[in-house]
């Protein structure tokens, strides 16, 4: 996607589905100064092919859902600066499956002090973020009931998590906002019990595939 084939001064709403997270930026690079609603679907999120500035502040944009089915490798060095450049959100709404190594899980601890804590005029969040972490070194990462009471004692009731260990190097973490608003959720044998009316597709995301 060129960033010329997307120009209007006058669009405030727009849901797509495009290929990589370069299309998104595009969308975003000040072309389209009146949307307010921004609803995409986005492939898989990898390193970045094109030089596209991702650090103007988005003031117009007031709801905003990101839904990635594929693995997002570069979480922290796309996405959150992202959604760091959306100054006055209302609404988010997260879908992911993200890939860390050397690293934790995103929990509630990161979602506040990497994305929340800028945008404090947020008032609804939807997500569902699976986070698959491979470590060589031994990290201690935080327990199933750890990621639940910190949200709690944050002030979000309405969240469900799980964790598991499929290998020494490799571990997986699922959280998700209740009552669950999407209509794919990744499957493990681990997977939790629940309501999940909305749901039609259900793939799985073993680590034991991903480890090869």
């Amino acid at each position: 996607m060129s960033s010329t084939s997307c120009v209007s001064s006058t669009l405030t709403k727009l849901n797509i589905s495009v290929h990589t997270f370069d299309d998104c930026l595009y969308l975003l690079d000040g072309r389209l100064d009146s949307l307010s609603i921004l609803i995409i679907n986005i492939r898989e999120i990898f390193a970045p092919l094109s030089n596209i500035d991702n650090t103007k502040q988005l003031r117009k944009l007031k709801c905003f859902s990101l839904i990635a089915y594929g693995r997002a490798y570069f979480y922290d060095s796309r996405v959150v600066p992202l959604l760091c450049r959306i100054a006055n959100p209302e609404e988010l709404t997260l879908y992911l499956s993200i890939i860390r190594t050397e690293s934790t899980y995103i929990d509630d601890i990161h979602l506040y002090d990497e994305i929340l804590i800028h945008i404090p005029r947020l008032t609804k969040l939807n997500f569902s973020i699976n986070t698959l972490v491979f470590n060589k070194d031994i990290i201690n990462l935080p327990s199933n009931n750890d990621i639940q009471h910190s949200f709690v004692k944050r002030g979000y009731q309405q969240i469900d998590s799980y964790t598991h260990k499929e290998s020494e190097k490799g571990s997986a973490c699922h959280i998700y906002s209740l009552p669950y608003q999407f209509d794919c959720v990744n499957m493990t044998c681990h997977f939790q019990d629940g309501i999940f009316d909305k749901v039609q597709s259900k793939p799985n995301s073993s680590l034991g595939t991903l480890l090869g």
